[in-house]
């Protein structure tokens, strides 16, 4: 079966957040509705999407009234009443269910201005529920299902109600469901200058259709409001037009420091980061216009319109070059380039008063902070390859005598951290990083901190440098505020600001208007540089996805152990047990079991650190209780980034398997690792790689290929670092082992194995780019041969019904909207909760 990994990756449509379930308090109680009469009829602002709605205990008899239906019976309305501290859902004036606790502390507020509510949603997905319903009446009032709220209020009141909504995270959209005839105006999007929308009532067929604001290389045709794909296409098309072909020129190395011949394409990224540097860059890179008003001259921003008397333009950017695509030589290019520049910079702010009186030491250093020390590596591996003996100055600020190395961080042209060494020096309150005013700061793998709410981003935003860059082959992996985080870090103007960057950029993206993306090309455009590894000229990489039937013993037992967890997640949903955590631990002993096959004896049920780790990940829950930031790798040696699962969690994990599914049978390795060895046996000739999650796997492939007299090399988590450089190093010479076994943890980031040619994955995972950058170890510049990717998915299993469709979630990136859906689409493989057509839009 042919599997595209590298396609429908472009980041789609951001959502709001989705709505948690606690209570938030509301500033003063609503007042009631005014008595005066307002001769104004209510007008749609538009629609709150996939609020989530509780069955009330006993009320499913009110599900088969005839609800209130739209002509041609595709859409359902029904009324929305205040009760309490909740908002009611009725059916012919009968109250059966209400809204999650977060909209309604929310609505409340809307009250006072004679706000209505209208729940609305598919007549498809109602008469499913309803009919699903019926076969769990004995747990009905558990019973959840998700509406549309159309929000309607008189126009005068209708920006008081949008701000009062946006301030809450609340973002209005075109409404899917078009039930009245009230006249449509959302107080949320953002008008902007030049530009004309024609309402819908007053085109007709014959009428032109407004040309996008998104450059295009072709010309197309554009719908007036764009679809599900059209949007979709919308972000793409931005995403790869950020090439600056136009405007950027070819420049080359210090050849006097750097002794390898670098790529066309990274000489103009050379260009781009000087420009961006210069502070005074062309217009195509500038936040701001120059204005004059009756002789005065002032500078405003081409996106918020805020006024400055100078022209405050950030020196810094976001190098998203593909992955493999050199970035790093592109960076140490760039500093060999400015050793001068960086020298003057230290006199400069030396001689300024406003410098001085700052308390902080002036460095000519470049600092490159990376998510582990294994990168750390590879970026000296880089200067070692790349540059003439001491010629480019390194130094690594890590380990428990960095505390005094202040002085030491300013006499070196590039000192090294990791972002958790940052977070533990700002928790101390004595960072030495912190101590300095850096020449430039950068980022690798910057999207590693896009949570702004977190304390590893505050720590590394907190550090003071002139230039700040972002290098990331995906600034955008799960929502628009993924981009507003490097955004903040980079320390644009306005736009580094939460609120602005929402009402800004993300706002405008929700409405159905031609111009909803122009903000967002705009800000990319100005400080994003991104090429494909197109203009490598490598051979396409071959992916094949592997669909393995289990055998037959495999799907006796397979089938049983569902239906052991099915029962025990139906139980959750009756309020025995916790449903989240039953619902994860079910589907991760399913994972596991496609893989490894049954668990042969109870005592082997102690986790290693991976499986925590993939437990976690299977709701985004992989957070870290230290510092909140996302784990990507649970590290007993202490060397690495790694992170502490939260307790509550972890202790869920491998305590609760039926012995019934755990019969002795006569030992026989997994059909997944048995096909394994015969794709490895049928291309002798190739150095692989093998991922998977679970060391447990890779320790399982290894008594297989040893067992089959096959060499090999293995990396994970609980070696040292010293040990994986020297497993590395093996691999890659000539006579080293053709095969090499890698926890995601340890490789799938910044490792450049070029001379391997095969990538097996031995399971889906929850995050497609993960998998992304784990194929990107190979196919990258260096590499000469065309790469095969292969990934196996058990079928009629957890892997292809839930995992997968994760995956596509995950690349639509639904703004942060997917937790819920989900938990639904996993309880729906148990069998629990009626599957639901997708009401979302984009």
């Amino acid at each position: 079966m042919e599997w595209e990994p590298y396609s429908h990756l472009a980041p789609k449509r951001s959502y709001p957040d989705a709505f948690e379930d606690t209570q938030v308090s509301f500033e003063e109680p609503p007042s009631a509705p005014s008595s005066t009469q307002i001769d104004e009829p209510l007008c749609l602002l538009g629609s709150v999407v996939d609020v989530n709605a509780q069955l009330r205990k006993n009320a499913g008899e009110f599900l088969f009234y005839p609800p209130s239906l739209e002509a041609r019976r595709s859409s359902i309305a029904l009324e929305i009443s205040p009760v309490g501290d909740y908002f009611e859902i009725l059916n012919e004036e009968k109250a059966f269910a209400h809204l999650d606790k977060s909209f309604c502390s929310e609505a409340r507020r809307l009250v006072g201005l004679g706000v209505r509510f209208q729940a609305c949603l598919d007549y498809k997905y109602w008469e499913k529920f309803r009919n699903s319903w019926q076969f769990y009446s004995s747990r009905g009032d558990n019973a959840t299902f998700v509406v549309d709220v159309h929000v309607y209020s008189l126009k005068h009141h209708a920006d008081k109600v949008g701000s009062i909504l946006l301030r809450s995270g609340i973002f209005l959209q075109q409404p899917v469901h078009n039930i009245g005839m009230e006249e449509y105006f959302n107080p949320q999007i953002l008008k902007f200058d030049g530009f004309h929308e024609v309402p819908d009532e007053e085109m007709s067929e014959s009428d032109e259709t407004p040309a996008p604001v998104v450059d295009r290389s072709i010309p197309s045709q554009v719908d007036p409001k764009p679809t599900v794909q059209s949007a979709d296409q919308e972000v793409e098309i931005i995403l790869n037009s950020l090439s600056h072909t136009n405007i950027l020129h070819e420049i080359h190395t210090d050849s006097n420091r750097i002794k390898s011949q670098i790529m066309g394409h990274q000489m103009t990224a050379l260009d781009f980061i000087a420009q961006r540097e210069s502070g005074q860059p062309p217009t195509e890179l500038t936040f701001w216009r120059e204005k004059r008003i009756r002789g005065e001259k002032f500078f405003q921003h081409v996106l918020t319109k805020a006024k400055s008397s100078e022209r405050n333009e950030p020196r810094g950017g976001i190098l998203a070059d593909d992955m493999g695509l050199g970035k790093s030589l592109t960076f140490l290019s760039a500093i060999a380039n400015t050793l001068h520049d960086a020298s003057a910079f230290v006199s400069a702010y030396n001689e300024d008063a406003t410098g001085q009186s700052s308390g902080r030491i002036p460095s000519r250093t470049t600092l490159i902070m990376v998510p582990s020390t294994t990168l750390i590596d590879n970026w000296i591996d880089e200067i070692r390859a790349h540059t003439y003996p001491h010629k480019v100055t390194f130094h690594r600020h890590i380990g428990t005598d960095r505390q005094s190395e202040v002085n030491l961080l300013c006499e070196k042209d590039v000192v090294f951290t990791t972002f958790a060494t940052a977070l533990e020096d700002s928790k101390r309150g004595q960072s030495p990083l912190s101590k300095i005013h850096w020449f430039r700061i950068v980022l690798d793998e910057a999207h590693k901190i896009r949570n702004r709410t977190t304390k590893q981003f505050q720590a590394v935003q907190q550090i003071s440098a002139q230039r700040r860059w972002c290098v990331t082959g995906t600034p955008i992996q799960n929502r628009l505020e993924d981009l507003g985080s490097l955004v903040a870090f980079l320390r644009v103007p306005d736009l580094e600001r939460a609120a602005v960057f929402r009402t800004c950029i993300i706002a405008p993206t929700l409405s159905e208007k031609t111009t909803s993306f122009q903000n967002l090309q705009i800000l990319l455009k100005t400080i994003c540089l991104r090429r494909t590894r197109e203009i490598l000229g490598l051979p396409e990489p071959i992916a094949d996805q592997r669909e393995l039937k289990f055998s037959d013993q495999e799907r006796y037992q397979y089938d049983e152990l569902y239906e052991h967890y099915s029962k025990q997640v139906q139980m959750a949903v009756s309020g025995v047990t916790k449903l989240a955590s039953t619902t994860l631990q079910s589907i991760h002993e399913l994972r596991l079991f496609c893989n490894n096959g049954p668990r042969k004896i109870q005592r082997e049920l102690n986790e290693s650190d991976d499986e925590i780790l993939s437990y976690l990940q299977q709701f985004d829950r992989n957070i870290c209780a230290k510092c909140s930031d996302s784990i990507f790798c649970i590290d007993p040696v202490g060397e690495r980034n790694a992170g502490i699962a939260p307790p509550d969690l972890a202790n869920h994990i491998g305590t609760d398997v039926s012995s019934s599914t755990q019969q002795e049978t006569a030992f026989q390795y997994p059909s997944k690792l048995r096909r394994l060895l015969y794709d490895i046996k049928r291309d002798p000739g190739h150095k692989c790689i093998v991922f998977s999650s679970w060391k447990k796997t890779l320790d399982m492939a290894s008594e297989l290929l040893r067992d089959s007299g096959m060499k090999y090399d293995i990396i994970h988590g609980s070696l040292s670092l010293k040990q994986r450089l020297k497993v590395l190093k093996e691999y890659k010479s000539m006579l080293g082992p053709n095969i090499l076994l890698m926890t995601l943890g340890t490789g799938s980031e910044g490792l450049n194995l070029t001379v391997a040619t095969r990538i097996y994955l031995l399971e889906p995972q929850w995050n497609p780019f993960l998998e992304l950058q784990a194929m990107a170890r190979a196919q990258r510049i260096g590499q000469t041969e065309q790469v095969m990717c292969i990934r196996y998915v058990m079928r009629d299993t957890i892997e292809q019904s839930d995992v997968l469709n994760r995956q596509r979630m995950k690349t639509k990136i639904a703004g942060g909207g997917f937790k819920t859906p989900a938990m639904q689409k996993s309880l729906e493989y148990f069998g629990v909760v009626p599957a639901h057509a997708s009401q979302s839009t984009y």
